[in-house]
């Protein structure tokens, strides 16, 4: 409730100064306001409004930000100051002031402050005098008037004003230190009773350490046991190795030529269409991962695996996990702590195809790692290491997987039987003899490729109308293969030059895309070569047609990228593709009749 306001006049006039009549209002105004102690300052901000004729400040607050919003002299009025004529010339409406209060007319309990008076009229300044933005914030203010010299008054009782709110910090500040002072003490003593339980319970432990110890002894001499046994069974393994070795001697390698694609559909146990078989061939003559992507339960595994087999390769499934997040999920990682390496398939892969190619050579088979399911996690993520790596010329591919001190010690002593296990993961790289299958799942359950790995990857694509049937003249014999040097990759160097063209679209998605269209060129045109039915010009557009949707369309973003060229009624599987994309993309933003979407 509001003080009566006759009341507050006579207890003015019972105060003989003015500045203590002041100093009465002001405290009226700051405990109505609830503006702590530290923070009573004679100095305030706010707003000049217009009312009837007469400049008022309102939305007074404080220096220090808080508002002064009750008057506590009058329920009904918000507080307000008057000012005084000498002052009032050169204030307009809603310009922002930093006054200093002194005492008002007594007139009306709404001008209970005066901003100055005739004497003073230099105690109110705007903003714009002060060089300060009409929007400066507390702080700024307070910085502009401590670090200035336009307005010495208002420095000097904000500068007395900091230092009693110093005081008041550093009071409370001694009050906590003396309470932690007080709370260490009694650490102390909890601390000095467990150092001492300790100390018994040391006691205790040295005759457990000299147990220990002597079970550490025991255990040593039955590793030197296992040793021997290990030896043993490695003298048995070479024995094995060798009987493997001889068998694989009995295979009759083959090479690519245009007998080669009859040859490897009978040997498939479904039939296939030959448009899967050519781009599954061609694409391994390149660094790239064969995407085999469409709907679950159509067949992408069987088909990786039904080709493998028919080209004689060593085929590698490794199941992808929905946590998989970094190189360690696919390459293991070293433990220091027993010493060993923790490996994992997908690393043992890659040993066993380096080992395969150090032994055979120019003979060694293909070996093939499937990722199946390879987008239940990111691609990007686990995978990084060797999408890097893949873009780096096949003798660059190293992998280093052991810690660096580990790989000095090797290389200083690569005869301590200690490091004997940690050998076979030393001098790692990608093979030329490897090549990375992924399947995909075109569904809610997967995520999403990224720009970075669909530029790495040739897309095949199956669908639910397009299941192969059973191949009843299916031949399961082992008697031959293809070498992996059939499907070595083409260098900068010897890339085809008469490899059909694709009018300028490659080099406005990607220009790496033009060399992987000459890369894999030699590799069609080989297995094209006795289709005698077929002209040169019609081998050449259906290898473009193959090659854009395959590797074009996936790398597409909208379908201007496809101006010009994917109209052409000669390419007719693109042209279906295209369409279907621009279905997806219609069901997918319904009022843009433009868009375009690859992927479901």
């Amino acid at each position: 409730m509001g003080k009566e306001w006759e009341q507050v006049k006579r207890t003015l006039d019972e105060i003989d100064d003015d500045e203590g009549k002041l100093e009465c209002v002001l405290f009226d105004i700051w405990v109505a306001n609830d503006i702590k102690a530290d923070e009573r300052i004679n100095l305030f901000i706010g707003k000049v409004y217009d009312i009837n004729g007469q400049l008022y400040v309102t939305d007074i607050e404080t220096v220090f930000g808080d508002p002064c919003s009750k008057n506590p002299y009058n329920d009904s009025n918000t507080l307000r100051a008057f000012i005084a004529p000498p002052v009032r010339m050169k204030l307009q409406e809603d310009d922002r002031v930093i006054f200093k209060a002194h005492l008002g007319r007594l007139l009306w309990d709404h001008e209970l402050i005066l901003v100055a008076d005739r004497k003073n009229g230099h105690d109110v300044k705007t903003f714009s005098e002060l060089d300060l933005s009409e929007t400066a914030d507390y702080s700024e203010v307070m910085d502009h008037i401590l670090n200035t010299n336009k307005v010495p008054s208002f420095k000097k009782v904000l500068f007395e004003c900091n230092i009693n709110r110093s005081v008041t910090l550093l009071g409370n500040k001694k009050k906590e230190l003396e309470t932690e002072i007080y709370e260490l003490g009694k650490q102390k003593e909890d601390i000095l009773k467990a150092v001492s339980a300790a100390q018994e319970e040391t006691e205790k432990y040295k005759e457990l350490l000299e147990e220990t110890r002597q079970k550490k002894r025991e255990t040593e001499a039955e590793i030197v046991n296992i040793g021997y046994e290990i030896k043993d069974y490695r003298k048995r393994y070479h024995d094995l190795f060798s009987e493997a070795a001889e068998n694989e001697s009995n295979k009759i390698a083959r090479k690519i030529d245009g007998d080669c694609l009859k040859l490897i559909k009978e040997r498939l146990m479904y039939n296939y269409d030959d448009s899967r078989i050519k781009a599954f061939l061609m694409a391994l003559t390149t660094s790239q991962i064969i995407a085999l992507c469409g709907d679950p339960g159509t067949g992408k595994t069987t088909f990786a695996k039904q080709m493998s087999d028919a080209l004689g390769a060593v085929f590698h499934l490794i199941q992808v996990q929905n946590n998989w997040t970094d190189r360690s999920d696919i390459l293991g990682f070293y433990n220091p702590i027993n010493e060993i390496y923790q490996s994992t398939e997908f690393l043992d892969a890659l040993i066993e195809a380096r080992d395969d190619l150090d032994r055979r050579g120019a003979e060694a088979p293909l070996h093939i790692i499937c990722l199946d399911e390879m987008n239940l996690a990111r691609v990007e993520y686990y995978f990084a290491t060797m999408l890097s790596l893949m873009q780096q010329a096949p003798e660059d591919r190293i992998i280093n997987v052991l810690p660096w001190d580990v790989r000095r010690k090797l290389k200083d002593d690569p005869e301590n039987e200690a490091y004997q296990s940690l050998i076979r993961y030393r001098n790692l790289c990608i093979p030329d003899n490897v090549r990375f299958v992924g399947t995909m799942n075109m569904d809610d359950t997967a995520q999403h490729l990224s720009p970075k790995v669909i530029d790495r990857c040739l897309f095949i694509e199956f669908g639910r109308d397009q299941i192969s049937g059973v191949n009843t003249d299916h031949n399961n014999s082992s008697d031959i293969y293809f070498p992996a040097d059939e499907f070595r990759e083409i260098s900068d160097m010897e890339i085809a030059d008469d490899a059909p063209e694709i009018t300028g679209v490659l080099k406005r998605v990607s220009p790496r895309l033009d060399k992987y269209r000459r890369c894999m060129w030699p590799m069609y045109s080989r297995l094209c070569a006795t289709q005698d039915e077929e002209t040169d010009d019609a081998v050449a557009d259906h290898y473009v047609d193959l090659f854009l949707c395959t590797k074009v369309l996936p790398s597409l973003t909208s379908l201007e990228e496809a101006a010009g060229i994917l109209s052409s009624a000669k390419y007719q599987k693109t042209v279906q593709r295209l369409e279907a994309g621009k279905e997806r993309g219609r069901l997918i933003h319904p009022f843009d009749e433009d868009s375009w979407s690859f992927w479901e």
